[in-house]
């Protein structure tokens, strides 16, 4: 099923990133491995080539989905500032 797979794909990809993002806590970016991930995932590391070529590849998706997530809210603040100003500017008359 091919829902069934985008789920389980969305989930392990999920998984790494999430699991990168916790050993940067501890462990300098440039000293986690795909060793350290996958121990910390319990996945493969075939199941880790599947997604990504490399830790610079999983460092490349978190600052893809960060920089998603502030556009995101840069966008929603100005629709709220907007929403706001146009409902300022409609009491002031």
């Amino acid at each position: 099923n091919r829902e069934v797979t985008n789920m389980r794909t969305t989930s392990t990809v999920l998984q790494i990133k999430e699991a990168t993002l916790a050993l940067s806590r501890t462990v300098p970016c440039t000293n986690i491995t795909v060793s350290m991930v996958i121990q910390k995932v319990n996945i493969a590391r075939s199941t880790f080539y599947k997604y990504f070529q490399n830790m610079t590849k999983v460092w490349h998706a978190i600052t893809h989905d960060l920089m998603c997530s502030i556009s995101t809210q840069l966008d929603q603040l100005y629709i709220s500032s907007m929403h706001h100003l146009m409902t300022f500017s409609d009491k002031r008359f």
